[in-house]
């Protein structure tokens, strides 16, 4: 039987920072994978980053949102949004989370629990 050998908790990731660089605890999409960088980093600078974990982020503001829905990063935005009524285009990533608390129209923040692995880039 084959056997793993744990290296770490898979909590953060090593990255490089793309061009325009990385904002601390500001989310962007790197590959497949939503990153909340732990530090600001310019461009080709290499930075450590979260990849999973509870955050509290950006919403559009009249999504309504229930506890459970999957959500999905909108690129452009740079908000996530309820993958169920909202249509993805091309670069957004589906799947990136799960809503923890409920969000009716007007407030701008959702508390989302971010996948460890890839979501599905449309």
């Amino acid at each position: 039987m084959a056997k793993a050998t744990p290296i770490d908790q898979g909590l953060t990731g090593t990255f490089v920072a793309p061009g325009g660089g990385v904002v601390e605890r500001t989310p962007i999409l790197i590959g497949n994978v939503l990153v909340v960088p732990a530090v600001t980093a310019a461009a080709g600078v290499t930075f450590e980053g979260y990849v999973t974990g509870v955050w509290e982020i950006d919403a559009l503001n009249t999504d309504v949102i229930a506890a459970g829905d999957l959500m999905s990063w909108a690129v452009a935005s740079s908000l996530v949004r309820r993958s169920l009524t909202y249509t993805e285009v091309t670069g957004d990533l589906n799947g990136m989370g799960v809503a923890l608390n409920a969000k009716a129209n007007g407030p701008t923040r959702v508390k989302v629990w971010i996948n460890r692995g890839p979501g599905n880039v449309v």
